[in-house]
């Protein structure tokens, strides 16, 4: 009798350590993650095997950790482009042209805008014209209230309807790494009521 108990205590060892092995069941790690108690263990996922999907051997496991550009076939982003640093450096649209079209009064307002900010964003909601023709009859009436000809398109987003315009010589500006502008280091203003350590009086 005990021989017999004995065999079956061994084929039942034997078993959990070949699950063990083929990657089915995982050391357990013990502890609460909010009270640091050990309440009840818990299972790291190791992974389905490959037998189950590629018929390779049992003992290789899915990876249990991986990197989402791997997954997408793609690199990791690398630091924006300094055209995508001027398109953030003007913050929102400042002339915004709608369903009733074009008129003087735009061309205008970009001239004088691109003289104060160098770039200028512009929304366009009209129907049948594309964001290149947008560009060019825009260009044309700033050209008649006084800009320069070599007025720029710096970039088109199509998603937002959006062009971004900019003063002749920009673009060589911001390929070289001149534009746009660094931002000032921010320095906390002294405050005109705070009084020296050496005159406070203890109160």
């Amino acid at each position: 009798m005990g021989n017999k108990k004995a065999t079956c205590l061994l084929l039942v060892a034997s078993a959990a350590s070949s699950f063990v092995v083929s990657g089915f069941v995982s050391s357990p790690q013990f502890g609460s993650k909010t009270t640091g108690k050990i309440t009840h263990p818990t299972l790291p996922f190791v992974g389905v095997p490959r037998s189950l999907t590629t018929g390779d051997d049992l003992d290789e496991t899915a990876p249990t950790e991986f990197d989402i550009h791997e997954l997408m076939d793609e690199e990791p982003p690398k630091d924006i482009s300094q055209i995508e640093k001027t398109w953030r450096y003007a913050k929102k649209p400042l002339i915004s042209i709608g369903g009733k079209g074009f008129s003087p009064t735009h061309g205008n307002s970009l001239r004088q805008l691109l003289d104060a900010h160098t770039v200028v964003k512009v929304k366009f909601n009209t129907k049948n014209d594309t964001l290149e023709e947008c560009f060019q009859k825009l260009r044309d009436l700033a050209v008649e209230a006084g800009a320069d000809e070599e007025m720029e398109l710096i970039k088109i987003r199509d998603s937002e309807k959006v062009i971004l315009f900019g003063k002749p010589g920009t673009m060589e500006r911001i390929k070289s790494g001149e534009f746009p502008p660094k931002p000032k280091p921010w320095i906390p203003k002294p405050k005109e009521d705070r009084i020296p350590k050496e005159d406070r009086k203890e109160e």
